[in-house]
């Protein structure tokens, strides 16, 4: 059975890997800046932290003045009702109650006497603040400096207090309820401190948290040369930013209350005794939403309640200080792989780059929710995906080896070979037809300029003529067999069977063949016993085998050897 000769593959350009490499590197660039790959970062941070446990605390109540609350006041939750809530709260033994809803302040003190009178009587309300970026500072009272953090000053945003009035006075601590959603809409950070004064002035979740853990101000405090920035609740280090913004695991499960019920007695005393309760408004033009990654809307009392769990847990997500050097990392071995992937086939080139794609965004996937920690991978994705499809581009242009004719006047080359090839001079004919990029019509010309060498008895031209015939088109028409009958007939004019040097000796005296009869083969490696050999020639064949010369790659500065294949190997 006659061998099948391989189809010869294109041999990727120079550089080709490089340039590609670069070309990504240059287009992932552009996607960052123009804000395409931090999208795609939020996107999979949304969807994998959302699926993330985010701890459980048993001492949180949520306290709603929800629609029927509402409704059951007349329709305004006023400076009495306000009063009337703390006054319940404290009868039943709540230990903490955050306020995470700001009020106006009176239009005179006496309006509400009564709210600032039950707020001290409490001494368990903690009181928000509202600053703004710029503006005119407001007086402070002495509780605001009671509850800053002298050892935060300059650690989080600066910002100035707009709003404080009496009840702050009144209350044991005073916290901002200060956030802001990303530029998409989503709340994913929550800043612990804010700057004002030279002071850090503590989150309400901040202020909950340190006297659920029974702290005072000088146990909290920053932690440094560690793996991530942090923040120290006694011993209980919580990762953050370095400017103290904490990134919460929202989802958490908590006890929720009507305020009307509250007010009404109609709540038993054991599911506010020693809990922390937030009191929130989630009905009417206060009730603010806020949209938290997986798509879920929380209130400004569940946001404070849900931070304030992280805080208790030590639960958040972080950014190591590694996790930019692993990135970057990433980035380089992917152009590393942009460049060795024209060597590869193409199905194979995209399924490494496809292969690697997918593992990259797993291990990011995995981090975040599994670790919570924020690895930024997806620039390295985006170098292999644009290293692979310019590489693919580059492989699907049209290939010129040195002198071939341009396409646009391959036709009049085509022309004034056919016109040579009339007049009988055929291998001039043969030497323009190389030169000619592939198509149908070049090859009838190749296939019938062929069978005019073998009228001719020219067996060696012929033999040439349908080699590279076969070269460009494998399967074209009958090519491969007329290459077999005029290697055929070179072999016998040459006096040599056709088994020459295919018996035990495996070749022996084949490489003194005449070059016309020698077949060069693209380079191929051997397979089965001579996986280590490079095949080079095809020296004969017979009934008894294939000789080849081939390179022992084992041996770089060995000779050339013969080896012997059986039938069908």
């Amino acid at each position: 059975m006659a061998r099948k000769l391989p189809e010869r593959r294109a041999e990727p350009r120079r550089w080709t890997g490089w340039i590609s490499a670069a070309t990504a590197l240059a287009l992932t660039g552009g996607l960052w800046l123009a804000g395409v790959l931090p999208q795609a970062q939020q996107i999979l941070y949304d969807a994998a932290v959302a699926h993330a446990s985010p701890g459980a605390m048993s001492e949180a109540v949520l306290v709603d003045i929800d629609a029927r609350s509402l409704a059951a006041a007349g329709g305004n939750w006023t400076y009495d009702n306000h009063a009337a809530l703390i006054d319940r709260l404290s009868q039943a033994g709540a230990s903490t109650v955050v306020y995470a809803l700001p009020l106006a302040p009176p239009a005179t003190p006496t309006d509400a006497q009564a709210l600032v009178s039950s707020i001290a009587q409490a001494q368990n309300v903690i009181w928000p603040a509202v600053f703004a970026d710029r503006g005119p500072t407001v007086s402070l009272p002495p509780a605001f400096y009671r509850s800053t953090l002298a050892a935060f000053g300059g650690r989080g945003s600066a910002m100035v207090p707009v709003q404080m009035g009496p009840f702050a006075e009144a209350a044991a601590a005073v916290g901002h309820l200060q956030w802001g959603a990303d530029s998409d809409g989503i709340l994913r950070q929550v800043p612990l401190v804010l700057s004002h004064d030279n002071v850090g002035v503590p989150a309400l979740a901040l202020l909950a948290a340190q006297r659920v853990l029974h702290l005072s101000a000088e146990d909290i405090s920053w932690r440094d040369g560690s793996s991530s920035p942090g923040l120290l609740l006694g011993s209980l280090a919580v990762g953050v930013d370095a400017g103290a913004v904490m990134r919460p695991v929202f989802g958490v499960s908590l006890p929720r209350l009507a305020a009307a019920d509250v007010v009404a007695n109609q709540v038993p005393p054991a599911a506010l005794r020693d809990k922390t309760v937030v009191v929130g408004m989630t009905a009417g033009p206060q009730a603010a939403v806020w949209t938290v990654p997986g798509g879920s809307s929380l209130h400004a009392s569940d946001v404070v309640a849900q931070t304030l769990v992280g805080l208790r847990v030590a639960r958040s997500v972080t950014a190591p200080n590694w996790a930019h050097t692993l990135a970057w990392g990433a980035v380089v071995a992917m152009a590393l792989v942009v460049v060795a992937l024209p060597g590869l086939r193409t199905r194979v080139a995209w399924g490494v780059a496809l292969g690697l794609a997918t593992l990259l965004v797993a291990m990011q996937w995995w981090w975040l929710q599994r670790a919570l920690h924020m690895v930024p991978l997806m620039a390295a994705v985006a170098v292999v995906l644009w290293g692979q499809m310019l590489c693919s581009v580059w492989a699907a242009l049209p290939k010129r080896t040195p002198g071939e004719v341009p396409q646009g006047s391959a036709d009049a080359e085509r022309m004034m070979a056919l016109a040579l090839h009339g007049r009988g001079e055929l291998l001039q004919a043969f030497e323009r037809f190389k030169l000619l990029p592939t198509s149908d019509a070049l090859k009838e010309n190749l296939y019938h300029l062929g069978k005019d060498f073998e009228r001719k008895k020219d067996f060696a031209l012929a033999k040439k003529v349908f080699k590279h015939l076969v070269h460009r088109d494998a399967e074209y028409k009958d090519a491969r067999a007329r290459y077999r009958h005029a290697k055929t007939h070179l072999l016998a004019q040459a006096g040599i069977s056709p088994g020459h040097g295919a018996g035990s000796s495996f070749g022996e005296g084949a490489s003194s063949l005449p070059a016309s009869v020698q077949e060069t083969l693209p380079r191929q490696k051997a397979s089965g016993a001579f996986a280590h050999y490079e095949l080079k020639h095809e020296l004969g064949k017979g009934a008894m085998g294939v000789v080849y010369q081939g390179r022992d790659l084992r041996r770089p500065n060995g000779g050339d050897q013969n080896l012997g294949t059986a039938p069908g190997v």
